[in-house]
């Protein structure tokens, strides 16, 4: 193999494997590549939401209009909290519980167990919120 640089020299490569060829000529490449000491700014990739940790996660009230705030952390693909993530709250059964789409304020509103959803992005996480209502007790509105 024979290479003819710019100032008419000659370069043989003759006894040379294949692949020793190859390297060869990448690392002739990558040397002449130079001409430059600033290194190429990298940019970081933004903040993905990979987990979210809400509190409760169980929850239970006794009585209807009772509320139970939910409070929720998020964290990147690459394990670092996200103070300032949105998280969207959302229940299953409207019925049982209301939540504040924004705030995770959950207000009681029938008995039974609703599935709390808290979502950032493409990751969610659930919890249940069950509302139990307590008997009236005699003399307290009963018949």
């Amino acid at each position: 193999m024979t290479f003819r640089k710019a100032n008419n020299t000659v370069l043989a490569i003759d006894a040379l494997a294949p692949w020793s060829t190859l390297l060869f000529l990448v690392v002739l490449y990558v040397a002449g590549c130079g001409g430059s000491d600033v290194p190429m700014p990298l940019e970081p990739s933004p903040p993905i939401p990979g987990s979210i940790i809400f509190t409760p996660q169980i929850a239970t009230l006794t009585a209807i209009g009772d509320q139970q705030q939910f409070e929720a952390r998020v964290w990147d693909q690459r394990g670092n909290e996200i103070p300032d993530a949105k998280v969207t709250w959302s229940t299953t059964r409207s019925g049982v519980a209301e939540i504040g789409q924004d705030s995770g304020l959950a207000t009681a509103t029938g008995p039974g167990t609703a599935t709390i959803r808290a979502a950032s992005g493409r990751t969610a996480m659930e919890g249940s919120l069950t509302v139990n209502p307590e008997p009236p007790r005699p003399g307290e509105g009963g018949k």
